[in-house]
């Protein structure tokens, strides 16, 4: 199954550590970056990508930021 394009390039990345950020993916950059604080909806943290599960996720702004690449564990594409 081929997967949706983005409308934007906000993307969900797992970090070590047990951080998950979600923005605008640039590069290593961030922009409108929000740290994921909580989900209680049962899905996981990949429900996040589908919009129609967005509201279910508790999202605390941090503005930009740039990654570190080796801190990466994996990201997600999301659809919104």
């Amino acid at each position: 199954m081929a997967q949706k394009k983005s409308k934007t390039n906000n993307t969900i990345h797992v970090l070590d550590y047990g951080w998950i950020l979600v923005g605008e993916t640039d590069g290593l950059e961030l922009k409108n970056a929000s740290v994921v604080r909580r989900w209680g909806n049962g899905k996981g943290i990949g429900a996040l990508a589908d919009i129609a599960n967005k509201a279910d996720y508790t999202l605390d702004f941090i503005g930009d930021v740039v990654l570190r690449e080796s801190r990466i564990i994996f990201s997600i594409p999301c659809n919104w």
